[in-house]
């Protein structure tokens, strides 16, 4: 490689790796033990790419013993490829990361399938009377949840099986399992419920409001619920007070919500920059409250955020292919990547040290992010 052409390098370039899938990405996610990502294709297909890197950008650093100024090298070696797998639903699969290396995936015939990092396949005996709607994990307890519009199953170890009916008119929307895995939160057309998950005949409370919750998002402390909802905004619950409120006249749909432990903070999608707040002074009464200025506004949609497990940093993704990094209260951001396509997809790995991006045109990248780049 020339001087010149390193000298054009991008910051994306020299720490992520990039592949080009079979169709546009619906959505990503690690394994547990962030050895491996898998992507699931608009068109039923599953994309597995291992992170074995020969070549991790923090071994390329170098620091210049005269002036302490670090510089990076590029890589000399190709990159590992996708194992595309052949179509296993009509439509995009439903994803989560199951046990320590695998992932379970929901089908459009109600099937649930493991999928291990290498492409092999097994499936569960339980099948949803319906399309997979949503999909979770609970590592630690081992729980599986799953939905359809009218169904929901949740099984275990030791043969351990529940199910809930929809009542009569109504249809399940989402689900989530609570941090500790004893609580589940389903939502339907009206408002969401929570059930004790090893006794789920009848919910423990519910919470009534306007709007279907598009998905579920628990607080870590489990004190607090965001749901981004189809129609407008994004409703903040509050579990001890047992009440909610809605955030909305947003400019376009909120695609995604995520909590910042670290910035005892939460952040949306769906305005012009990263809609913020910060929870010491949470926007139950006003949602103007606790508001944060996070990265600085643009006349383009934010369609996906992911707040670092770590630190302070929140990924922030356009609708025209922009991902940026900002603090949490802060205007200033770094460019992570640039395309030309609307974001997707950003989740960071459970170590704070990977950042997924997914792009709608099949393009999937995962940056590595050196020690340094956080201090």
């Amino acid at each position: 490689m020339n001087q010149q052409d390193r000298r054009s390098l991008s910051l994306y370039d020299l720490i992520a790796r990039n592949w080009t899938l079979d169709s546009a990405i619906e959505t990503g996610v690690f394994n547990n033990e962030n050895t491996c990502v898998c992507f699931a294709l608009q068109e039923g297909k599953l994309a597995l790419i291992s992170l074995e890197d020969a070549e991790p950008p923090h071994s390329r650093i170098r620091v210049e013993g005269d002036t302490g100024r670090s510089t990076i090298s590029p890589r000399e070696k190709p990159i590992g490829g996708a194992h595309i797998t052949d179509p296993v639903s009509v439509t995009a699969c439903k994803i989560a990361p199951f046990g320590t290396a695998d992932f379970i995936v929901g089908c459009d015939d109600g099937t649930l399938n493991i999928i291990a990092p290498d492409g092999t396949s097994a499936p569960l005996t339980e099948t949803l009377n319906g399309t997979v709607l949503a999909l979770d994990h609970h590592q630690a307890s081992h729980l599986t949840a799953c939905a359809s519009s009218s169904q929901v199953l949740i099984h275990g170890p030791n043969d351990f099986k529940a199910r809930i009916d929809v009542k009569d008119g109504g249809h399940f929307t989402a689900l989530s399992l609570s941090p500790d895995g004893k609580t589940i939160a389903i939502s339907d057309q009206e408002g969401l419920a929570l059930y004790d998950v090893q006794e789920p005949n009848t919910a423990q409370r519910r919470i009534n409001f306007t709007g279907s919750p598009t998905s579920i998002t628990w607080r870590q402390d489990q004190q607090w619920l965001l749901c981004p909802l189809e129609q407008d905004g994004c409703q903040l619950i509050s579990l001890a007070e047992q009440r909610s409120t809605a955030l909305s006249n947003y400019p376009s749909q909120v695609t995604k919500a995520v909590w910042s432990t670290p910035s005892n903070a939460f952040a949306t999608s769906g305005a012009f920059r990263a809609a913020a707040w910060s929870m010491e002074a949470p926007p139950i009464d006003d949602e103007k409250a606790g508001a944060l200025q996070t990265g600085s506004a643009s006349l383009i949609l934010v369609k996906q955020v992911a707040a670092n497990p770590k630190n302070d940093f929140v990924a922030i993704g356009y609708e025209n292919g922009l991902v940026l990094l900002a603090k949490f209260g802060m205007k200033d951001e770094l460019l992570i990547h640039e395309e030309k396509v609307s974001v997707t997809c950003l989740e960071w790995s459970s170590d704070g040290k990977q950042l997924l991006i997914a792009m709608e045109d099949g393009t999937a990248g995962v940056v590595n992010f050196p020690p340094q780049m956080f201090k």
